[in-house]
């Protein structure tokens, strides 16, 4: 598994943009006399962040989150990610596995957390594709499978934020 580029993608169903916009402007409002608000991502609009990683072997995509120690004084909080293959857990302490949702030609696999998609893709179907393409199919899969709605393309509006790492790669 080889990482290939992070981004972060705002989607908005076109009939709700105008909606959007209000509650946007509305939570600046709240957000200037001291109150956060978040919207979560979901069928209608949303913030997703994308890591995108590419193989060409078959298997599955596990996500680890847990305390990892070097020494019984020296933790850290970490994840780590692992598509089928071998992974030495030693001196720590595993607090969640998320094992990927989807697997087919193109997505090899797929983990939704937290408003950022780890997904692994298959090399030789998506050498050619750009990151708006993938976008719309990691997004067509959100619809459809976690906010279970019935997806179109046409109906949605994506913008892709790269990020600043992007630049000096």
């Amino acid at each position: 598994m080889r990482f290939i580029d992070s981004f972060t993608v705002k989607y908005v169903r076109k009939n709700k943009k105008d909606y959007l916009t209000k509650i946007v402007k509305n939570l600046s409002e709240y957000h200037e006399n001291g109150l956060k608000c978040e919207i979560k991502s979901n069928q209608n609009f949303g913030r997703i962040k994308l890591e995108l990683y590419e193989t060409s072997h078959d298997g599955e995509m596990v996500l680890f989150k847990g305390l990892f120690f070097s020494n019984i004084d020296d933790f850290e909080f970490s994840e780590v990610r692992v598509f089928s293959e071998k992974l030495s857990l030693n001196n720590s302490l595993v607090s969640d596995v998320i094992v990927s949702e989807v697997s087919d030609n193109v997505i090899k696999g797929l983990i939704y957390d937290n408003d950022v998609v780890y997904v692994v893709l298959d090399e030789n179907q998506t050498k050619e594709m750009t990151n708006n393409e993938i976008s719309y199919l990691v997004l067509k899969y959100l619809i459809e499978d976690v906010f279970e709605e019935e997806f179109r393309k046409d109906d949605y509006e994506l913008e892709i934020e790269t990020e600043l790492t992007d630049f000096f790669m």
